[in-house]
């Protein structure tokens, strides 16, 4: 068990949802994103690599703010580890971004370069309450719509396949197939506060996706 300290430091994501328990590939190229990522900013290091920090959704979805401030953010994100991959020709830093927990930011301010914020973690929800037709129907549109999208990584779609802990299954899912989906709705997945909210909201966005494939191949 990782300890996660109250006070971290900010990542800003356009157009991205980081949720716990996913990893997601990123490049980034923004001066001041790459100085905190480089160090310059009081991260938390972690024992086995990566830093910690705070990553959130920038609300704007139609173009990133030059430079990000609390207002321009949602406050529910997750706390996540950072690995640097690889720095490329350009400038641009490749990273591996592993979501832990949810997370509410109390509070924002100016660290030495970007946002920082007070953390509070937001526990998920036990499984015992969730109604079990509900999961089902949500493992079967998952793999209905895993066959209609000729895009979808098969080592995902492999996981997906074999995942047997409810949580983490929403949280794939939304991932692996909702990438099409505005971000404010796949920001409203990571918000809602228990299992079976997510579960209901998750089936309805599915059975919307997979009416839009379907069209597409007639």
């Amino acid at each position: 068990m990782i300890s996660v300290p109250n006070e971290l430091d900010i990542l800003p994501l356009f157009g991205t949802v980081i949720y716990p328990q996913t990893v997601v590939p990123l490049a980034v190229s923004q001066p001041a994103t790459l100085r905190l990522l480089e160090g310059a900013a009081p991260a938390v290091a972690v024992a086995g690599g990566g830093h910690m920090l705070a990553v959130v959704a920038l609300r704007a979805e139609q173009r990133r703010p030059e430079q990000p401030e609390a207002a321009d953010c949602y406050h529910v994100g997750t706390v996540a580890l950072v690995h640097r991959l690889l720095r490329l020709p350009d400038g641009t830093l490749r990273l591996a971004v592993e979501g832990l927990q949810r997370c509410m930011i109390e509070s924002f301010m100016q660290g030495a370069v970007g946002l920082r914020g007070h953390v509070r973690l937001l526990p998920e929800a036990s499984a015992t309450a969730i109604d079990e037709a509900l999961l089902a129907q949500v493992q079967t549109q998952g793999r209905e719509l895993l066959g209609l999208i000729p895009t979808v990584n098969q080592e995902l779609a492999q996981e997906i396949e074999e995942e047997s802990d409810p949580q983490r299954l929403v949280y794939m899912l939304g991932l692996a197939l909702l990438a099409r989906r505005r971000l404010a709705e796949r920001q409203q997945l990571l918000e809602l506060p228990d299992l079976p909210a997510q579960l209901a909201y998750l089936s309805g966005l599915l059975d919307e996706e997979i009416r839009f494939f379907q069209r597409k191949t007639q």
